[in-house]
């Protein structure tokens, strides 16, 4: 098994493991690259790349497999890459393990399920084996900042929502990342994917929302921002689903620098520390964007957040505390580091906390 041998050959740097069992038993195996694999490091910024969601559109497993090697082949040898390689990295390359096996058949898992439609929030509604393990064991114990997800069928890049929605919270940034990545591809930004059976389709920028591009429920990327609090976007590699095997190399250097462009991306928005005015760390508390997205700072009082350049609002929430507003400029090319110290909250209900102890006691006689 090639992630195996790169576990093998790379010890140091990456773990191999597996989040469950497919329908038919199957594992489903997932490699971290990091600097300190399966290690807990609440600054490290982390990213996932996602494959293999339909099982008839292998190029993003062979993609991933492809950066995976490239990754560790030149850690420690390329200044560059071991910078970016600092994120803790999750490669997840095939979800529907049955659906590979079976050509275009293999859309649906082995139970005829379309896995994208069965990441619905609703905990009540029966989950296929393969859906549980991606939602339990990877997004909701993850703690990522960025997804990328891979399919096939034409060539751009969706950003969430998948389902119909009035208002997309996080807009710009979504469609921010979606464009990163879109502009580090020689074609895919100039939004003709060409495709036979679409040749007239034209998307600017080779960016758009889910729903305008395929409206459907219970898709992994919407359930990764509203469940997992961690933005996913989905890269569409190209309109053929199987390239013969000569054109795999080509596909990698198409999509080599948009890759690794995620890893920089990664990198940046805004990140700090959430503190007491004894310089206390406060873990859990609540951090609002002026978008309505909302993250919880990790174990040390420690957020990150991926945001489009630009000036951005920040609220920091926690129980017993003042609420904090601030305003930070996010740079394009860097990360803006945010410090935010909490005062006690003397108020409950808006009046001065002695006064409601005091009113308190007295009633109570």
């Amino acid at each position: 098994m090639f992630l195996r041998g790169l576990n093998l050959n790379y010890p140091l740097i990456t773990n191999l493991t597996s989040l469950g069992q497919s329908r038919e038993f199957r594992y489903i195996s997932s490699l971290e690259i990091s600097n300190k694999p399966n290690q807990s490091e609440p600054e490290e910024p982390k990213i996932r790349f996602v494959a293999g969601i339909h099982g008839n559109a292998p190029v993003g497993t062979e993609l991933l497999l492809a950066l995976a090697e490239f990754l560790c082949m030149n850690y420690k040898k390329n200044p560059a890459i071991t910078q970016v390689g600092g994120a803790g990295l999750q490669l997840q390359w095939r979800i529907a393990r049955e659906g590979d096996c079976t050509s275009k058949i293999g859309f649906t898992n082995a139970n005829g399920k379309d896995l994208d439609t069965d990441f619905t929030s609703n905990a009540s509604v029966a989950k296929e084996p393969e859906t549980k393990a991606i939602m339990e064991n990877l997004i909701q114990k993850g703690d990522f900042s960025l997804s990328v997800a891979l399919d096939g069928g034409s060539l751009l890049v969706t950003y969430p929502y998948d389902k119909p929605v009035q208002t997309v919270e996080y807009k710009e940034t979504l469609r921010h990342l979606a464009s990163v990545y879109a502009n580090n591809h020689p074609t895919m930004h100039l939004g003709q994917p060409g495709c036979p059976n679409k040749s007239d389709e034209n998307i600017p920028g080779g960016v758009l929302l889910g729903a305008e591009w395929h409206s459907h429920q219970g898709s992994m990327k919407d359930f990764s921002l509203t469940c997992g609090r961690c933005p996913e976007i989905t890269v569409y590699t190209g309109c053929c689903y199987f390239p013969s095997a000569g054109q795999l190399h080509a596909l990698w250097s198409e999509n080599k620098k948009s890759l690794l462009s995620m890893l920089v991306e990664v990198h940046k928005g805004v990140h700090g520390f959430v503190q007491d005015s004894q310089g206390h760390p406060v873990s859990k508390a609540q951090i609002i964007l002026n978008e309505g997205v909302k993250v919880l700072t990790k174990e040390g009082g420690y957020f990150h957040v991926l945001l489009a350049p630009g000036y951005h609002k920040i609220h920091a929430l926690a129980e017993g505390y003042q609420q904090q507003h601030v305003q930070v400029l996010v740079r394009h090319d860097a990360a803006t580091f945010l410090h935010i110290q909490f005062d006690v909250d003397n108020k409950i209900f808006g009046l001065p906390r002695e006064l409601v102890v005091t009113v308190a006691e007295k009633d109570s006689f």
